[in-house]
């Protein structure tokens, strides 16, 4: 009987798992409470540019729907970014992404995550994370953060990237962006 619980339990893991929660830990998933998948457009995401660094903000079809964030600048000072103010539920935990850096070899770019709470206070939750990519194609990285301390309240959230040395191949993508329980 207890064999039978187990593999029960696992079914129902496995059901609510999709393939973009897979990668991301091998722990049960939480529920999804906010999901931008990028399937069609930006899903109400804002995008944004530094005028002068020739940041441009797309929407991509591939991998079931992307967001490019690509630019030209300078170390540490945002190119190009996606924004969003979300009510976050009063049990919202956790806030995933996944992102790539550029499909070349050898694209490199910085990506900076921020909060925003009600009180207009910044808050980063990712300091300009380098991601470099070793081979051609997408390679996509899950990343989460604690967002447990604004829950119930409406914040803005930031993906915005950074140029590494101004060199080429300085875009970065965005898979998902989702908020859990």
């Amino acid at each position: 009987m207890r064999k039978l619980f187990i593999l029960c339990g696992f079914l129902v893991l496995a059901a609510a798992c999709s393939e973009e929660d897979t990668p991301m830990s091998t722990s049960t998933p939480s529920t999804v409470l906010i999901s931008s998948n990028f399937e069609n457009d930006l899903d109400g995401w804002t995008e944004g540019s530094h005028a002068s660094n020739f940041g441009t903000v797309t929407h991509l079809d591939r991998e079931g729907g992307i967001v490019k964030l690509d630019g030209v600048g300078f170390d540490g000072d945002p190119n190009a970014w996606i924004e969003k103010e979300i009510l976050l539920p009063a049990d919202a935990k956790t806030l995933r992404i996944s992102t790539s850096a550029h499909d070349r070899n050898n694209g490199e770019v910085s990506l900076r995550v921020r909060l925003v709470d009600g009180s207009a206070t910044s808050h980063t939750l990712l300091d300009w994370d380098p991601l470099k990519t070793e081979d051609e194609g997408f390679e996509f990285f899950p990343q989460s953060f604690d967002i447990s301390a604004y829950a119930g309240q409406s914040v803005t959230i930031f993906l915005e990237i950074g140029d590494i040395d101004g060199g080429g191949n300085n875009q970065r993508y965005i898979d998902y962006i989702r908020v859990y329980k």
